[in-house]
């Protein structure tokens, strides 16, 4: 029997419109997609990008690779894994490793396919990495001209500084465990103007991060790129930026209206004594004004805080500060 076709394929970081159309064809024809996991049971963020694009009833294989610290148990993982596709490919399959961004720029399928047999055929499709992603969303080149530019998987070795001194340009992939490390180091060689933080890019959650000093921590899929040379003059094309800010102006704008609601229904309460006649009924009006004020602004605030659009902007905090504080006191 002949064995089946092994295929490595890149589904870029979010969108499942960032995927090539020779992968969306190569992915409607597989027998078995493979579906690496850092955890089992955790799911797979390459699954839900492609699941539009495959056929009916394809076989699916979740693999996982952990992220232990012992090198040793890490090899015997992945040497078991290709084992458990090669039988598939022996069965005369065609298996399809799904990788996040690019299959050949830090991903789990290069530790696969070393252990693929010789007589397998092995296409390798390339998908988006995450810092192309975030450049063309953001509208900011990574490198112009003579310009250099460096991908770096940061490590608790990385020397950040030195990195930073020798090159144009930078992208820092890996960021989440060593964050204060990268962040010092930016702020120290005065480069906190120039950088620019993506996490979840291309998906419903993503955030950008620009004031780099006011961030505490990033989640696991964050890509820092640093420009020596500045990226504010690109900044003009940030339409993305732009939809943030209008969905933070509607944020505040609703803050303050139902606050000045809490107020006014308060300080119409002041000026009734239990001697007027129509106290009962300006009472129960003025109290579901307040009872509003205070249930719409809390709603606001909680949705604004679950959707992160200004985690990292200091000043746009201080009116949910201030919303809360002037409530509590009140009532």
């Amino acid at each position: 029997m002949k064995k089946g076709k092994f295929y490595g394929i890149g589904v870029g970081v979010g969108d499942p419109e960032n995927i090539t159309v020779k992968a969306t064809k190569k992915l409607h024809e597989v027998d078995v997609i493979v579906l690496p996991e850092a955890k089992s049971g955790e799911g797979s963020t390459a699954f839900n990008i492609v699941k539009e694009y495959l056929k009916p009833g394809v076989e699916q294989m979740f693999l996982e690779f952990p992220m232990i610290k012992d090198v040793e148990a890490r090899k015997v993982f992945r040497k078991n894994n290709a084992d458990k596709i090669s039988e598939e490919l022996e069965k005369g399959k065609n298996v399809a490793f799904l990788t996040i961004g690019d299959p050949m720029t830090y991903s789990t399928y290069t530790y696969v396919l070393e252990h693929i047999a010789d007589d397998v055929e092995v296409e390798t499709i390339a998908g988006i990495t995450s810092f192309n992603s975030i450049a063309a969303r953001l509208n900011v080149p990574l490198m112009i001209g003579d310009e250099d530019l460096k991908v770096v998987s940061v490590n608790r070795k990385t020397d950040i500084y030195k990195e930073i001194e020798n090159n144009d340009n930078l992208v820092l992939m890996k960021i989440s465990r060593n964050f204060e490390k990268i962040k010092k180091a930016i702020i120290e060689t005065g480069n906190k103007e120039n950088a620019v933080i993506v996490s979840d890019c291309g998906k419903e959650n993503e955030v950008v991060y620009w004031d780099i000093e006011s961030v505490e921590e990033v989640p696991y899929f964050s890509t820092m790129i640093l420009k020596k040379k500045g990226v504010k003059e690109w900044k003009r094309f940030l339409k993305t930026l732009l939809r943030k800010k209008i969905k933070i102006a509607k944020f505040i704008i609703l803050q303050i209206l139902f606050f000045c609601i809490l107020f006014l229904g308060w300080k119409n309460m002041i000026g009734i004594t239990a001697f007027d006649l129509p106290y009962r009924i300006v009472f129960l009006k003025e109290s579901l004004s307040v009872v509003a004020g205070v249930f719409f602004g809390l709603i606001f605030y909680l949705l604004g805080k679950k959707s992160k659009e200004y985690e990292n902007d200091k000043i746009l905090k201080l009116p949910i500060f201030f919303y809360n504080f002037i409530s509590i006191i009140i009532i």
